[in-house]
């Protein structure tokens, strides 16, 4: 039995992930993601968590999202929604 089988039913959508998504976005940060996000990435992934009341949908980021976002890259270069938020180095936003 998996330690995150809780969180396998229908009612949320993940989205399968490869160690080789990882080591990417790891290498683009210079950094490891935690330990037990990293087990958690490669056993359910990433993708939506839906509310017991079934009105609010909260995303578990992919690494290349927080990746792009800690980097300020791509979309989020120059996103002002992100100043003066998610600037500490040892800090991950993975969950919006």
């Amino acid at each position: 039995m998996s330690k995150f089988d809780f969180i396998k039913n229908s009612k949320h959508a993940f989205y399968a992930l490869k160690e080789n998504d990882l080591t990417e976005a790891e290498g683009r940060l210079g950094f490891s993601f935690p330990n037990e996000l990293r087990e958690f990435y490669l056993e359910i992934g990433y993708g939506f968590i839906r509310s017991n009341n079934g009105s609010a949908i909260n995303r578990l980021l992919d690494p290349h999202t927080i990746a792009n976002i800690t980097l300020r890259e791509d979309i989020y270069e120059f996103d002002p929604d992100l100043d003066d938020i998610y600037e500490d180095e040892d800090r991950l936003v993975f969950y919006l």
